[in-house]
Parts: structure tokens; sequence; C-alpha cells
């Protein structure tokens, strides 16, 4: 999985479930996130975009999120990207995992500049948005960097060593995000020169790779799961 935010750090500011918001008792449907680096938001997951739409009448049940997207993914659930400043896409659009489909905002009932991620599964109400992006349902700092390093590592079976090594890299946290992006669009296994064309790397990063004692497993690895 990937983070809703383009690039950088985020925090999660309000957790999935029960909540007590300026004195009233209600149930949050999704997870409140901010950016520390930047406001542009991503899709997490391929898919079409089902709504692209800025909801101001009340009468409308979806008017709390103001600007919203909704995309439908390749797995079923519909992810909705709320309280957006922009929106970058258009209903029927197909999205990539990592295209940037809107702008961080305080559109709808929001109290200031965030991202309210929802996941809907087909005919099911809102489940926790925490648990499918892999991250902890509560108040807290993620790192960027530590993330997409665990993602990519439990995908592609690397080891302690090769995570050690990458992490060394001073542009690690670009190297994790852009490899998890492209393990997400699954557009088919690939050999060493396509991974690199996929993920857009600089040839200083490719350098660093190629300089790793086990820098052909780490290719192959990569792209029997692409």
């Amino acid at each position: 999985m990937i983070l809703p935010i383009e690039k950088g750090d985020i925090r999660i500011t309000s957790p999935y479930g029960d909540r007590i918001l300026y004195g009233v008792h209600g149930f949050h449907g999704g997870i409140d996130i901010v950016g520390t680096s930047s406001d542009n938001i991503v899709s997490v997951t391929n898919g079409t975009v089902l709504w692209s739409q800025m909801v101001t009448d009340r009468n409308n049940p979806s008017w709390e999120w103001g600007n919203y997207v909704a995309v439908m993914g390749e797995d079923g659930c519909t992810i909705y990207y709320c309280h957006l400043a922009e929106r970058k896409v258009k209903q029927g659009d197909r999205v990539k995992a990592g295209d940037v489909i809107g702008v961080m905002g305080n559109t709808g009932h929001s109290s200031g500049k965030h991202l309210h991620f929802e996941v809907r599964p087909k005919n099911v109400k809102a489940v926790n948005a925490a648990d499918y992006l892999w991250l902890p349902n509560a108040v807290t700092y993620i790192s960027e960097k530590e993330y997409y390093s665990d993602e990519v590592c439990k995908i592609c079976g690397f080891t302690s060593g090769t995570r050690a090594y990458m992490n060394k890299y001073t542009w690690a946290a670009d190297l994790w995000r852009k490899l998890a992006i492209a393990l997400r669009r699954l557009e088919g296994k690939c050999g060493r020169d396509t991974i690199i064309k996929r993920c857009g790397f600089l040839p200083h990063t490719v350098k660093y790779i190629d300089e790793y004692k086990f820098a052909s497993e780490f290719w192959r690895k990569l792209g029997e799961r692409m």
C-alpha cells in the first residue's frame, strides 16, 4: 500500500471510530491525515474516479466532505479523499497508484487543513481506513522511509541487510516510495532497466543500488513482483 500524501512524513490527527468532537460524541468513518512536506493528494490504488465534486447543500449527507474525490479501486473498495482545496481529476478518469488527484484543503465541515481518508468496500459501510493503509489506528507520526521500506521489504522478501544498505542512501525515503508505488501499479514483471524507467530513478540512485553486493538479486526480486 502507499500513503495518500505525495511525499514526506505524515501525521494521523484523528483515528477511525468513536470520538468526541467539539463536545459531541460521534463516529468517525475514516482517518484524518496531515502531510508534513506536501499538500498533494495521490490515489493509493489503481482505479476509476466515481465522483469528483464540491458539495455545499447541507441536505446532501456528503456536504461535510466539501470538495472530494471518490475512486473505485480494483479491489472493489471505494476510497474517499475529502476536504480538498482543489480536485485534479474528473468523474470517469482512470488513475494509477501515485497519481495526484487533488490538493489538501479545509472545505466542508472541517476545522483545519487536512485529508479525511475513508474506505468503503462494495455494499458495506466504512471500514477501518488505518488497517487498509497498514497504519496504526491512533494519533501518531508516520515516517515515510520506515513505512515504505517496511512494505517493499515485506513484498519482495528483502533481508535486514538489504534494508540497512538502502537506508544509508541519502535519498532513501524517495527510493523506497518510488519502489512502493511501482509495485502497487502492477504493470507486469520486468527487468532492471524497466524498473529504473518506471520508478524514474536518477543516475546516482542507480549507481548506489548497483554498488550493493547483492544488486542483481535486488533487481530480480523487484522485477518478479511488479
